[in-house]
């Protein structure tokens, strides 16, 4: 059976769905004039729009009704910001179609899509959309660019890369992080490093330092998923029962502290169908097949198309595996 979510079949959307999957709101746009127009395309309701162009929603309502007329710097702020929505959209088909192209591959009867749905317009914002209506918007042109017999699921995206969700629209540019709020994490652009590279640094380090002259060996543990970055070390003394020096110990800390701000180590790459099979064996339940897809915040994430009624629990229990197993392997393109 098809993973228990609302779902349907492409050649059942119309219009009127993506509208519905637009309209976050009841002050929803009335198209009359140039202005609403625009913001109906691109998604958003009156109080989106406001925000957006950073005006009283009075305005809003009176450049809908033609009581006053949009400037044309206005209107072209909506041109550039359905520019944004069609490339984002355009870029999410994309990855669908290598998605449906897998499935079709594998075999699998009744190819499926899940989108991921903002909850919030804070989630929006960090896909690189103003608020939801223009993240919807971008899902919707996606959406009409399926064939007609694709199963389509939504799913609610509460962040990216983490607890659920599903294909989600990326305006190009747009560098992921969570809150938006927030600078880019280091490890959203450190370099990786195999592990011989990584236990070199930190050996010549030690070496520099020359505080820890009761240091033995020195070991790259990982990827593991624990601390700031995916790897540690592992150490042996010169001196029983393995112990070193207080002063050696903060060194190393210190040392490795800095390293791992730089430095991630490599993963290894794995196809998606050699993670669906990783993570099907996990789950260790008959029947379940998993679906592993590009994601743009943490490089893959996976979803669950089809399980056997007594397998409820299986969606979440792949969200655990496939998050552990993000530390170890990144996705073979």
């Amino acid at each position: 059976m098809f993973y228990q979510q609302n779902h349907v079949l492409a050649h059942d959307v119309d219009e009127h769905d993506i509208t519905q999957l637009q309209a976050q709101e009841v002050q929803v746009m009335t198209p009359g004039t140039p202005f609403a127009v625009l913001a109906e395309r691109c998604g958003l309701s009156q109080r989106e729009a406001a925000e957006f162009l950073k005006v009283r929603i009075d305005t809003i309502k009176s450049w809908c009704a033609g009581r006053n007329v949009a400037k044309p710097n206005v209107l072209a702020e909506l041109r550039e910001l359905y520019a944004k929505i069609q490339a984002a959209a355009d870029k999410l088909a994309q990855d669908n179609e290598r998605l449906l192209e897998q499935q079709r591959e594998r075999k699998i009867q009744q190819r499926a899509i899940v989108f991921g749905l903002a909850e919030t317009d804070d989630v929006a914002r960090a896909y690189g959309f103003p608020s939801q209506g223009p993240y919807m918007a971008a899902i919707g042109l996606a959406l009409l660019r399926l064939p007609d017999d694709v199963a389509i699921a939504m799913e609610s995206q509460s962040y990216p890369g983490v607890g659920g969700g599903g294909a989600a629209p990326l305006v190009p540019g747009t560098t992921l992080i969570w809150p938006p709020s927030r600078k880019a994490s280091p490890r959203m652009s450190i370099q990786a490093k195999e592990r011989a590279e990584l236990l070199d640094l930190v050996t010549q380090a030690v070496k520099k330092s020359g505080k820890c002259s009761d240091l033995a060996k020195i070991g790259i543990i990982g990827p593991v998923s624990r601390g700031v970055s995916n790897w540690d070390v592992s150490t042996m003394s010169t001196q029983p029962p393995n112990t070193i020096s207080d002063a050696c110990r903060n060194e190393l800390a210190a040392i490795v502290g800095r390293l791992q701000q730089q430095y991630s180590l490599a993963k290894d790459k794995k196809t998606a169908h050699e993670l669906e099979s990783i993570i099907g064996q996990r789950i260790g339940v008959g029947g379940v097949m998993v679906s592993v897809y590009p994601d743009p915040a943490f490089g893959w994430n996976a979803t669950l198309i089809t399980a056997p009624s007594a397998a409820i629990g299986a969606q979440p229990m792949l969200e655990q595996i496939a998050q552990e197993l993000r530390t170890e392997f990144d996705l073979k393109p």
